[in-house]
């Protein structure tokens, strides 16, 4: 077998390109990247708060006793760019310390699907 070179052209044709491993590792990156971010929201809601999208305007609140939205807390929107920012940083840092292999095309997912979503609060147009 050939030694496939690191972002190299996958060879054949699109049933070919779509089933190399590489652009499969980078598919189950990113699905496990949006996982990743939906579980912390969900399971820190002190931390990262309740987002809610209004007249096209994301708003953050804070949870009351009940778990429900509460008072707005537009602080708990920056813990999520800075949680998605620390996403992106830990994945370039495990695509430069992994040797090489499919795992780095699954950090390369999950820091797509954060950089992403940074760039879609930053400019709500490409929301």
């Amino acid at each position: 077998m050939k030694e496939q070179q690191w972002l190299s052209k996958p060879d054949g044709n699109i049933v070919q390109t779509l089933t190399d491993p590489r652009v499969l590792a980078t598919a189950a990156g990113a699905a496990a990247g949006a996982v990743l971010e939906k579980q912390l929201w969900t399971s820190m809601r002190d931390t990262f708060g309740i987002a809610s999208l209004e007249n096209g305007k994301l708003k953050f609140y804070a949870p009351d006793a009940d778990g429900k939205a509460g008072a707005e807390a537009p602080g708990l929107g920056t813990n999520r760019q800075l949680a998605r920012l620390g996403i992106v940083v830990g994945c370039v840092a495990g695509i430069e310390y992994i040797p090489n292999g499919h795992a780095q095309y699954a950090f390369l997912g999950v820091a797509a699907v954060a950089m992403a979503h940074i760039l879609q609060d930053l400019f709500p147009a490409i929301r």
